[in-house]
């Protein structure tokens, strides 16, 4: 059915995260209690320093698969939608700029839980 074009939106409403997950919320008292930079030094011997892909965040990972831990979550697939969709992605607040990895690079860690 053919309608004339009316009003258009004009208005735009900026909703952070941090305004949506609310502040007791465990995985905000999980990184403010844990201090996880200890990764990069556990895991500095596997990484090259001068050749190769950039790396994913060490750090990133991990807190990914601990939400996968914490929120029973076994699918690489489906832990790959959760984060970065929902108050998961709180977790890893501070590695906003980094883009979360694809599903492929958590295989083989996830059944050891």
């Amino acid at each position: 059915m053919l309608r004339p074009i009316r009003e258009k939106q004009v208005e735009l409403e900026m909703v952070s995260i941090d305004q949506l997950v609310p502040d007791n919320h465990l995985l905000r008292k999980i990184d403010a209690t844990i201090d996880f930079s200890f990764i990069y030094d556990k895991v500095k011997s596997y990484y090259s320093e001068d050749n190769g892909r950039p790396p994913i965040d060490p750090v990133m990972l991990f807190k990914m698969m601990f939400v996968g831990y914490l929120y029973g979550i076994r699918s690489e697939r489906q832990l790959e939608r959760c984060i970065g969709t929902s108050d998961y992605d709180s977790h890893s607040t501070e590695h906003k700029e980094n883009s979360k990895p694809p599903h492929s690079r958590l295989r083989g860690g996830l059944p050891y839980f």
